[in-house]
């Protein structure tokens, strides 16, 4: 995007929020998330979370947040689309939350997808994707937000990369804010059932 000043935001306003989903999440994970435990755990989430988090995706291990939302990630090409002072982020761009307190290469701590209603759809590590406001994360998800806006060829061309090197990693290829949210009762039942998005 050229040299100047990036488009930042910073996403520690409400931190007393953040820790409260921190805590809902990690009691959630330390008493539901395994074997047979996936639908309570959701249950809880639904029941515990603060409101405004919706759950649209399931917990694997086959991708993370990066690989969802951009794919095979290269850092160099991504800088150089980083939105600037002055720009406004649009649906499809690229949210990226950085730890400041991280050296520089090593400060990408979280990515997910601005949506049409101004929420990020994103995915917390190995567990589920998530639609939520840009400042409700995980404590450890940096202290900053930037946007990059990637050409769609250059999108699609690091997550088909990502997907040739993972063929079992299960992506969803829907990236639509209207197709993917469902009643969370009869939605987490469908994923689970099914192991994957469907349209």
């Amino acid at each position: 995007m050229g040299a100047g000043k990036l488009f930042e935001v910073e996403t520690t306003r409400n931190f007393d929020r953040r820790i409260e989903i921190n805590d809902v999440w990690d009691e959630a994970r330390s008493s539901y998330l395994s074997g047979d435990m996936v639908l309570p755990f959701f249950d809880f989430i639904f029941s515990k979370m603060p409101s405004g988090l919706i759950v649209v995706g399931p917990s694997t291990e086959g991708y993370n947040c990066h690989a969802y939302s951009m794919g095979y990630v290269d850092g160099e090409k991504l800088e150089t689309y980083l939105l600037l002072e002055g720009d406004s982020p649009a649906p499809g761009d690229i949210a990226l939350y950085y730890d400041t307190k991280k050296k520089p290469g090593d400060d990408l701590v979280h990515s997910g997808i601005l949506q049409k209603n101004g929420m990020i759809m994103s995915k917390w590590g190995t567990s589920p994707t998530f639609i939520h406001n840009f400042p409700d994360i995980l404590t450890d998800y940096g202290d900053i937000m930037r946007f990059a806006r990637i050409p769609d060829e250059v999108l699609g061309e690091w997550r088909t990369t990502y997907i040739e090197d993972h063929p079992d990693s299960n992506i969803p290829t829907i990236y639509d804010f209207e197709k993917m949210v469902k009643h969370h009762k009869n939605y987490i039942y469908f994923v689970y059932n099914s192991g994957k998005l469907t349209a």
